[in-house]
């Protein structure tokens, strides 16, 4: 025979609403936690030298990506590699460079076609432009002192379903469960025994004719003897934003 379930402790909903409270709590701290190591670290980068902080922060594939931007070839590439054609440009006999590396880097090939030296000079200077946007960038955040998003307000809210039947008056108590009858007794409200020779609670009058019920909205049958109930919770957050 099922045990009956008769109330929402024996079905762990108490644990359930601990666990959901004490997961959101360590949610909004270990958040909290992480900004502060997050300040504590860009202020740590922000001391370093540029040359140092462009190693740190501008890796070789983001350079790669910008030289493909700057001087694409058409096809997916770049035209930044050995070998390839370089035109000087020449603003009397209206020559335009190209590809226009002079312009956007400052740096200035000397002969007709790109040599090794210039391959890495450029690729030295694209990185170095690049680690100084993202220096100046995270400066100016910096400067304005640590942003921290808190938590203002909210609730969390644990749900339990449960179904009540009404027995129409008149109708014939079906008496005490029998063997395979997960019905509940109507002279008795079933709790989970806590105490020795405690074995529960008289019904109320008013009560005489209300079945309680623990299981899920979906259940079809009212004498399936795997008796279950629908928990879940919800969290509603509100946050702010403090500098």
């Amino acid at each position: 025979m099922a045990e009956l379930i008769s109330n929402p402790v024996e079905l762990g909903f108490s644990d359930f609403v601990s666990k959901l409270i004490s997961d959101t709590f360590e949610a909004v701290i270990t958040t909290s936690v992480n900004q502060e190591e997050d300040w504590q670290q860009l202020g740590e980068l922000l001391s370093q030298q540029i040359d140092v902080f462009t190693d740190l922060v501008i890796d070789g594939q983001s350079v790669e990506n910008e030289i493909k931007r700057l001087f694409p070839d058409g096809e997916g590439g770049s035209l930044i590699k050995k070998g390839l054609d370089y035109k000087k440009a020449n603003p009397e006999k209206n020559i335009d460079e190209h590809p226009t590396i002079n312009f956007y880097t400052g740096y200035q090939p000397k002969g007709s076609s790109l040599t090794e030296e210039d391959v890495i000079e450029i690729y030295r200077s694209v990185k170095n432009i690049l680690g100084k946007k993202q220096y100046d960038v995270l400066s100016n955040v910096f400067s304005k002192g640590a942003t921290r998003v808190i938590v203002d307000a909210g609730r969390i809210n644990a749900k339990l379903n449960f179904e009540i039947l009404q027995v129409e008056e008149g109708e014939e108590d079906p008496g005490d469960p029998v063997v395979g009858d997960p019905r509940p007794s109507l002279s008795r409200i079933f709790v989970k025994r806590k105490f020795p020779g405690f074995i529960g609670l008289a019904r109320p009058t008013e009560m005489r004719n209300v079945h309680f019920f623990v299981k899920p909205p979906t259940d079809k049958d009212p004498q399936t003897s795997q008796v279950k109930a629908n928990v879940y919770g919800e969290v509603e957050i509100n946050f702010k934003t403090v500098s």
